[in-house]
C-alpha cells in the first residue's frame, strides 16, 4: 500500500500575530491527517503550549505524554482534559522556532474514537540548561465524529507569532 501526503492547507502567520490557525471544512476523503507546525508563540514566559481541538471540542481527551529535557530528567504523566504540544516563546532566540507534528489516523471512521499521536521538539528551551525539550504523546477522544475541523490554539490564550506556520495533510492509503 502506498501512502501519499497530500497538502489540503497551508497557514502562515502574517506580521500580525494569531490567535489562533483554523483548518475548516477538512475533505472525508483521505484516510489519515497530518499537520505540521512550525511555532512560536508571542508569551513571555518559558515554552508554550499549542493545544488541538477537533470539531469545536477539546473535551474528551485521554493523553498518556513522554517528557525529556536530559536523559536524567525524563517524566511522564496522563491528562484527561487538553492534547498539546510545545512551542517556544519570546524568551527563546528570535530565530527558534518548534516543531509540532499530531498525525490522526481513520479521521473519517465513526466506528471508532479519534485517536492521535503527537511529538514536540523545541531547540534552546529556556526551562533548563539543555539545548532542547521532546515532548511525545498518544491519546484519543471520547468523540466518535468524523473531523470536518481542527483548531490549534495557546492553551495559556497567548497568539503564534510571524512566520508560523501550519500545514494540514491528507494521506491516502491506496
Amino acid at each position: 500500500m502506498a501512502n501519499t501526503y497530500i497538502a489540503i492547507k497551508t497557514v502562515t502567520v502574517p506580521s500580525t500575530p494569531a490567535a489562533v490557525i483554523d483548518f475548516d471544512s477538512i475533505p472525508q476523503t483521505y484516510t489519515d491527517l497530518v499537520i505540521l507546525l512550525s511555532a512560536r508563540s508571542n508569551r513571555n514566559g518559558d515554552n508554550d503550549f499549542p493545544v488541538i481541538t477537533f470539531n469545536g471540542s477539546s473535551s474528551g481527551f485521554d493523553a498518556s505524554y513522554f517528557y525529556a529535557t536530559a536523559p536524567s530528567d525524563v517524566q511522564a504523566f496522563q491528562s484527561a482534559t487538553q492534547a498539546y504540544g510545545y512551542i517556544t516563546t519570546s524568551l527563546n532566540p528570535s530565530s527558534t522556532f518548534s516543531n509540532t507534528t499530531w498525525y490522526i489516523p481513520r479521521y473519517t471512521d465513526t466506528s471508532y474514537p479519534k485517536s492521535f499521536l503527537c511529538e514536540s521538539v523545541v531547540p534552546n528551551s529556556t526551562i533548563t540548561s539543555n539545548k532542547f525539550v521532546l515532548m511525545t504523546h498518544g491519546g484519543k477522544t471520547s468523540s466518535t465524529a468524523a473531523i470536518s475541523s481542527i483548531r490549534l490554539q495557546s492553551l495559556g490564550g497567548h497568539s503564534f507569532v510571524e512566520h508560523t506556520t501550519a500545514t494540514l495533510y491528507g494521506i491516502k492509503n491506496s
